[in-house]
This record gives C-alpha cells, sequence and structure tokens, in this order.
C-alpha cells in the first residue's frame, strides 16, 4: 500500500499550501465527537447521517464566509423537482 501511494504521501513536501497532518480537520470534528460522547449520540442511524450532514453543510458555509441561517432558508426554499 506504501508503495502504491508513494507519490501522495509526500505532496506537502512539493507544495508547502498543503499542510504536513490533518490536525485542522480533526480540530473541525473535535466538537461533534465531544458533543456526542456527552449525549450518548443519537437514537438511529437516520438520526446520525442527519446530524452529520448538517454539521457538514454548516461548516462548509462558515468556512467560505456564508451565513449559515440564510444558506439554510435558501436551500429550504429552492423547489425540488
Amino acid at each position: 500500500r506504501v508503495a502504491k501511494h508513494l507519490a501522495e504521501l509526500f505532496v506537502f513536501v512539493e507544495d508547502p499550501a498543503v499542510p504536513a497532518t490533518n490536525n485542522a480537520a480533526e480540530r473541525s470534528l473535535r466538537h461533534l465527537v465531544t458533543a456526542r460522547k456527552i449525549s450518548g449520540g443519537t437514537r438511529s442511524a437516520a438520526g446520525t447521517a442527519t446530524k452529520m450532514t448538517l454539521a457538514s453543510l454548516f461548516g462548509t458555509w462558515r468556512l467560505h464566509g456564508l451565513d449559515p441561517l440564510a444558506e439554510c432558508r435558501a436551500l429550504l426554499g429552492q423547489s425540488q423537482v
């Protein structure tokens, strides 16, 4: 596996814009993990999927500098075909 993906392992050496660790990704999930441990999690697989989808949407909107409430309203206001 290492030999197969060797070029991908050292992208951060060639490109200084690529971080050498995934600490930012882990820090972005820490609050979700802590909340899950405190609350005992959701009651169903569907509840977990919904919570993770919403967390992903809200996190992405924040990273892009968008207002999560406005984006939710826009998303809910779209017509379904």
